[in-house]
């Protein structure tokens, strides 16, 4: 995501509700939620889903990503 603030994971996350809501009929309220360390996704998850567990995760794609494409 290039705009890390709480108002981009904000406005993400309400488009998420509004999907499950408008084409599932569904309320999306997760339990659990993974994320990374920053602190405006952790926020935004709590302001939009304040029942979940935040759980941190630091993502570590690069070294798996070359790992994979040696030959």
């Amino acid at each position: 995501m290039i705009q890390k603030h709480v108002s981009t994971y904000l406005e993400c996350s309400k488009s998420i509700n509004e999907i499950c809501s408008v084409s599932y009929d569904l309320v999306f309220e997760p339990k659990k939620i993974i994320i990374n360390f920053e602190r405006a996704i952790h926020n935004a998850c709590d302001l939009i889903w304040p029942n979940a567990k935040l759980i941190g995760y630091k993502f570590r794609i690069w070294p798996n990503k070359t790992k994979h494409t040696q030959h």
